[in-house]
């Protein structure tokens, strides 16, 4: 067995895993989620390449050097440096083909620039459907979401036991569970003027106890449950919650009862009661390979007497 053979059969050994996992659950999370780590480091090293591809494109006649060209800046992006510094130097370049004396240069420098303008319009407008078209069909979910000091101790507990951990999800009480509005931006400014006749209030979370019928393993709030009831009644709902206790923070979601019997007794040893004050609630989005992103925040402004929301802009414009 030659050098050749032995390439081929651990290919096909990793192909072979790859199918396997994907066919299940928790292997298919955990190749999703090394897929979404490295994804970043390889996008540009991916980019650089198929540009490099391209301009052999250009100069060799085998090549279609301009499809290369178009994938590695997209993949690379249209905010990178040198992607940037070449748009502005071919549209210099254009405009003093038009300003030329020769009329051919002339004409050809204005069919570039009336080309390239035709297509970033409709750049523009795929990107407006592709907004709106995404919007109306991924899921969200309204939460109210601990402060981070909070959180970190809560990851704690859920990083051994609570799957939607690896999906991005911090720990949350949801008020309005996954679903798909009729209305995205409806929805959004019924949320905002409900918000806007409540105060921020106290909630502490300091029982802990199993939900059979789901199989989870929840913390109940002991002050501040009455009034997260009292929210939840008063915000534009989708669907009904089904979840029962609630409202609950989810911590771990196992399918042996035994199990989560031991993960209660793990997390009572060294668990203790967490408080904060509500002042916002926070709307996530299902994006690409089941991950949750945060998309607004929705503050609680009784005292300004004025609807408020605020835009995360920290998203992955590519997910």
């Amino acid at each position: 067995m030659d050098q050749t053979d032995i390439m081929g059969l651990l290919l096909g050994i990793l192909l072979l895993n790859l199918v396997w996992c994907s066919y299940r659950p928790q292997e298919r999370q955990i190749l999703w989620g090394w897929f979404l780590r490295i994804w970043p480091r390889v996008r540009p090293i991916l980019g650089w390449f198929l540009i490099f591809i391209g301009i052999l494109g250009v100069i060799l006649p085998i090549l279609q050097g301009i499809i290369f060209l178009v994938i590695g800046s997209a993949l690379i992006g249209p905010r990178h440096r040198l992607i940037r510094r070449t748009r502005v130097a071919y549209k210099q370049f254009l405009h003093r083909l038009a300003g030329s004396s020769n009329r051919f240069l002339a004409w050809l420098g204005r069919f570039g620039i009336s080309s390239l303008r035709t297509m970033n319009q409709q750049i523009r407008r795929f990107i407006e459907y592709r907004t709106r078209y995404q919007r109306k069909h991924r899921p969200i979910r309204l939460a109210i979401v601990p402060p981070p000091e909070v959180v970190a101790m809560l990851d704690h507990y859920r990083l051994r036991y609570d799957p939607s951990y690896r999906h991005g999800l911090p720990p949350h009480i949801v008020l309005v569970p996954s679903s798909h509005p009729n209305d995205r931006d409806a929805f959004e400014r019924e949320v905002a003027i409900t918000l806007s006749q409540w105060s921020g209030f106290d909630l502490t979370l300091e029982h802990l106890q199993i939900a059979p019928n789901q199989h989870r393993l929840v913390l109940l709030p002991s002050q501040g449950k009455g009034l997260v009831e009292q929210l939840q009644a008063s915000l534009p709902q989708t669907r009904p919650i089904q979840r029962q206790p609630w409202p609950a923070l989810t911590i771990g979601k196992l399918l042996q009862y035994s199990s989560l019997e031991s993960a209660q007794t793990w997390v009572a040893e060294t668990w203790q009661p967490q408080r904060w004050h509500v002042a916002e609630l926070v709307l996530f989005e299902e994006r690409f390979g089941r991950m949750w992103h945060e998309v607004r925040r929705f503050r609680l402004c009784a005292s300004t007497n004025h609807a408020e929301c605020v835009k995360i802009h920290a998203l992955n414009d590519y997910a």
